[in-house]
């Protein structure tokens, strides 16, 4: 069992520090980043590129649109960010559904039938 959770953690997709080093990267920073500027109040208040959890407080249909504003970017950079995306999201809905993600096998489906 530990080794299965183990492999599973060194499988995981980039995790919210690798989105954050692209964001700040990609010039995020320059207006969600409070270590540099706090004149982007409402920039802020949407996430704080400085806090490590800077995405707890984005809503479900808040996170995709870091895609959208991320705009022509590096593929690469465009990949780390969606990955972190989709992650979120799956864990998110996992645990509403009351199923901590660390529960199921990597590969398998939540879905009944699969």
């Amino acid at each position: 069992m530990v080794g299965l959770l183990l492999a599973m953690a060194i499988a995981a997709p980039p995790a919210k520090g690798d989105a954050r080093s692209v964001l700040r990267r990609s010039g995020c920073q320059t207006c969600h980043d409070s270590a540099l500027s706090v004149e982007h109040t409402d920039a802020l208040e949407q996430f704080d590129l400085k806090d490590p959890k800077w995405s707890d407080g984005m809503t479900d249909r808040q996170l995709p649109i870091l895609l959208q504003r991320m705009g022509d970017r590096p593929k690469a950079d465009l990949a780390v960010v969606r990955s972190f995306i989709d992650t979120e999201l799956r864990t998110r809905r996992q645990k509403k559904a009351g199923r901590p993600e660390m529960e199921r096998p990597a590969g398998t489906s939540s879905k009944r039938g699969d």
